[in-house]
């Protein structure tokens, strides 16, 4: 990453070799040039100046400087560091916007939730199907024994007692649905006598046959007797399904509210994902603001260093050159403010100022 790569530059180990080496060739210069004009007795005690003796010196730790600045490259951190920057925002922008939106429809969705619970309707269901079940395997194992007397094995008597007792069993669960869709009490009331003569009707003649079979193998049972069990266990099952099983509305909710539970998980996952993508960006971005710092202050601490180091020869140099001389006199020139080469060059990091 351009963090990375950054980090390199922040403490370069070339250019440490580099001003290490230059510094001891400039300072041994700064004791061969001090010995060689003290056994001229220059520079002269008045009248000169003392940057011309110091020519080579100042201009190595210029030039060292210079080499410094083409290493370092001060000036490239800022605008790459700006552009890199600015990527991050934008990506931030989005992320947030994205984790925005997501979480504004996960409350939404919660919101729509709130009152609907997807697992009250379906126990209902369960329940239902449960109990009515029970009512339907009593009355085809009824049935088959019926049917059994009339010569036929019983699997046939299983198969004809099933398809009875199953339309009767799907019956009662598509008349509490159609009720429920009528509005007025008129409406119900001639519903509800319809239904039960068409289903009496049916039970009579199920119970006449029932009991012709019977007697042909003399047994008498009346046919009263099936009817009323028959319309016990049919009223059962419809009121069962009448309280307990749901409408297609309330079981098309139950659907929607899962698929709700599912996207509203889904888009946790998604949230979670782009939170961590986030907070990783912020890491980056601060840890790019933190190298950029780093290496600003690298440079300037650099330019300082090399500048102190002229300081050093030309302190060097006075003193070889005052401790050689064959006059023993101490030029005025040493007294004046020392020179210094020209650095400022390398000193391209205002943006600390700026940006700090």
């Amino acid at each position: 990453m351009k963090v990375q790569a950054l980090a390199k530059v922040a403490t370069n180990p070339e250019l440490e070799k580099l001003i290490t080496k230059k510094d001891e060739e400039l300072k041994s210069l700064a004791r061969k040039n001090g010995r060689h004009f003290a056994s001229k007795n220059q520079p002269a005690p008045k009248g000169d100046k003392l940057p011309p003796f110091l020519r080579d010196i100042l201009a190595g730790y210029e030039q060292l400087a210079t080499e410094a600045h083409k290493l370092l490259q001060p000036g490239t951190h800022l605008p790459e560091g700006q552009l890199e920057a600015e990527r991050a925002k934008e990506r931030g922008k989005k992320l947030e916007g994205q984790i925005f939106q997501l979480e504004e429809q996960n409350k939404h969705d919660a919101y729509e939730l709130q009152n609907h619970d997807s697992k009250t309707v379906w126990n209902r269901i369960f329940l239902a199907l449960i109990i009515t079940a029970v009512i339907f395997v009593g009355e085809v194992v009824f049935n088959a024994k019926a049917f059994e007397i009339s010569g036929e094995n019983m699997l046939f008597a299983l198969i004809i007692s099933f398809c009875i007792s199953f339309a009767v069993y799907a019956f009662s669960h598509i008349l509490p649905e159609k009720y429920k869709k009528l509005e007025t009490p008129r409406e119900k009331w001639i519903f509800t006598v319809t239904a039960l003569v068409f289903v009496t009707s049916v039970f009579i003649c199920l119970a006449f046959l029932r009991s012709y079979m019977l007697a042909q193998h003399h047994v008498s049972i009346s046919p009263v007797v099936f009817v009323i069990l028959n319309l016990f266990l049919f009223v059962v099952s419809v009121f069962v399904s009448s309280y307990l099983f749901p409408t297609k509305e309330e079981i098309k909710g139950s659907f929607h509210n899962k698929r709700l539970h599912k996207a509203i998980s889904k888009r946790a996952k998604v949230i979670e994902a782009l939170n961590t993508e986030l907070e990783e960006l912020k890491k980056y971005m601060t840890e790019l603001a933190q190298q950029i710092v780093r290496i600003s202050y690298y440079t300037e601490n650099t330019n300082k260093r090399i500048e102190k180091m002229c300081q050093e020869a030309v302190g060097i140099f006075i003193s070889i050159n005052i401790a050689t001389r064959t006059d023993r006199m101490v030029p005025d020139c040493f007294h004046e403010e020392l020179p210094t080469g020209d650095f400022r060059h390398l000193i391209n990091v205002p943006y600390l100022k700026n940006n700090a």
